[in-house]
């Protein structure tokens, strides 16, 4: 409600108003009160929105800033958020992205595997690089199989090739080789070296 809107109000006396004017005169100052009392009404529920909002962010910060997980402390510090740009502030799991994911089994290799080493200890496996339109270009993880039997890395889609193979060909890693590193290249394109 407007301060004219104010003045308005408190100028009305009951002389404003003879043979039943007050219809004409008074109702639009009622429908200004009223109007002003939806807006307060409406501004009240954003401002509680607003704080619940920022409660559950504060409770989110105080959660992670210990000190395995807190800004300014590793795994998740500036200058990895500086380094990723953009993506430096993808889902805060990603921020455990030091830590070797030991795969013995199956697996399919998702967007948290940022940066991480990617170990298969035992048995003839099979992993699977994820869908390129799940990650982004750059996206990197590291490999190494010390499993005595072949890895087969296939590619998350039919459309995806690897090292500009055949799209949706997969392809062997031999036992005991070198820590390779898998990286997203472009659009349906990976690179392993």
């Amino acid at each position: 409600m407007s301060a004219d809107d104010w003045a308005y109000l408190a100028a009305r006396s009951d002389a404003d108003f003879p043979n039943g004017l007050f219809r004409i005169y008074f109702r639009p100052s009622l429908n200004a009160v009223g109007r002003t009392a939806l807006d307060v009404a409406y501004l009240a529920t954003a401002a509680q929105a607003s704080a619940d909002a920022a409660s559950g962010s504060l409770a989110t910060q105080m959660a992670l800033g210990t000190a395995a997980n807190g800004v300014g402390n590793e795994p998740m510090d500036l200058p990895r958020m500086a380094f990723l740009n953009s993506e430096g502030f993808r889902q805060w799991d990603l921020a455990a992205h030091h830590y070797p994911n030991l795969q013995n089994a199956t697996y399919q290799i998702t967007a948290h595997d940022l940066d991480k080493l990617l170990l298969c200890t035992s048995g003839t496996r099979t992993w699977t690089l994820p869908v390129v339109t799940d990650v982004w270009i750059g996206w990197r993880a590291r490999l190494r199989n010390r499993s005595g039997a072949s890895l087969t890395l296939n590619p998350g889609s039919a459309a995806d090739a690897i090292n500009g193979g055949t799209a949706g060909t997969g392809i062997a890693i031999a036992t005991g080789s070198a820590i390779l590193t898998l990286v997203c290249t472009g659009a349906n394109a990976f690179e392993v070296a």
